[in-house]
């Protein structure tokens, strides 16, 4: 099974492919909060969505719904992931929070946009701005270990990363994308390689996704944009753009 959330304009829906049909859910037909599902993370048969209302849960075909008044700091998430124990991480502007089961605790120390978990679950954050800074010394990318905050510089001499986004690849390792069309792999703690993604009748500002699979290969997607832009998927080999 697998599941997915298609939307045109600001309405989305949640669909489970299953047995070759597809099942679709809305707030027409479902206790769901909220249309706008902003992100998707799953762990076995547990599905978590992201909504402009908060924190949905979907589990064994029911969902269960959490804001700040049922253990959410705030329901203004700004990203959500999963680590490999099948624990629930959540970003947000009031911090950063953990679902374990049914019980949340929450660091309230860092302002966090966005955040990605490598194979051996350490977090890597983006903190206090949207965008990452190499030079002079702000505090924009930290590694969370569960207790204690690292701050991170990229070794490789990368400058600045706008709207900088992290990935959890599928082959356990970092990505991070920024506005400007550029994308890197992180190795080792913090050392960033960059990867020139082309302008070929699509807008490379306008990527909306990256993974990378277990043979080494960076898939990257893309919205449309204006005038000539398509949608489009890349796959990069280590040579070659297709």
């Amino acid at each position: 099974d697998f599941c997915l959330s298609r939307g045109l304009g600001d309405v989305y829906k949640r669909q489970i492919f299953s047995n070759e049909v597809f099942t679709n859910y809305d707030t027409s037909n479902s206790t769901l909060p909220d249309n706008k599902i902003r992100n998707l993370v799953s762990f076995n048969d547990t599905v978590w969505m992201q909504t402009d209302s908060g924190l949905s849960q979907f589990y064994n075909g029911q969902f269960t719904h959490y804001t700040d008044t049922n253990g959410l700091l705030t329901a203004n998430i700004t990203d959500l992931e999963a680590d490999s124990k099948g624990n629930l991480w959540i970003a947000s502007f009031s911090g950063l929070s953990k679902k374990s089961g049914n019980n949340f605790t929450h660091d309230q120390s860092r302002k966090v946009y966005d955040i990605g978990i490598n194979n051996g679950d350490s977090i890597y954050a983006n903190v206090n701005v949207s965008g990452i800074v190499n030079v002079a010394n702000p505090i924009t990318a930290e590694l969370y270990e569960g207790t204690n905050w690292t701050t991170l510089r990229d070794t490789s001499l990368v400058g600045f990363i706008p709207s900088a986004k992290f990935y959890s690849l599928n082959n356990g390792n970092i990505g991070i994308t920024g506005s400007n069309g550029d994308s890197y792999l992180v190795n080792n703690l913090f050392e960033l390689d960059f990867y020139d993604l082309p302008d070929d009748q699509i807008n490379s500002t306008a990527i909306t996704s990256m993974d990378q699979n277990l043979q080494g290969d960076i898939w990257y997607s893309f919205k449309p944009g204006f005038y000539y832009d398509a949608g489009a998927v890349y796959k990069y080999n280590g040579s070659d753009y297709e």
